[in-house]
């Protein structure tokens, strides 16, 4: 496990599985249910976002990706160098891929009242 959204894509079994053995090599932890489900919890509550990015330069030359790593191109040439006499349009997609599994509230457990994410739904 490198990332976070390789984490959060594990089933819940393997989470938890996981989580357990983490837990267990602490060396002040102990992994009690309790423990292992609420990090599980918490994990899941996280959302999982899709992002999309393009750039378009005044000779409609467009240059799209995205978090799949792909890199697109709608004509043959591509935006090659950004330079401060032309003029570009960069436009930034956020979108939640999971909106019926996370929560509504942050996790924030040091903060005294509940906190709603930043997130326009």
């Amino acid at each position: 496990m490198q990332y976070l959204p390789q984490l959060m894509a594990l089933p819940s079994t393997k989470l938890k599985q996981i989580v357990s053995q983490a837990l267990k090599s602490g060396r002040r932890s102990r992994a009690t249910e309790e423990k292992v489900n609420k990090v599980v919890n918490a994990v899941c509550a996280l959302p999982s976002i899709d992002v999309s990015w393009s750039v378009e330069d005044d000779e409609d030359n467009v240059v799209r990706g995205g978090s799949d790593g792909a890199v697109r191109t709608k004509s043959s040439t591509t935006v090659a160098r950004l330079n401060e006499s032309g003029e570009y349009e960069i436009n930034v997609r956020l979108q939640i891929k999971n909106r019926s599994s996370y929560k509504k509230n942050v996790h924030c457990p040091k903060f005294p009242k509940s906190k709603t994410h930043g997130f326009v739904d």
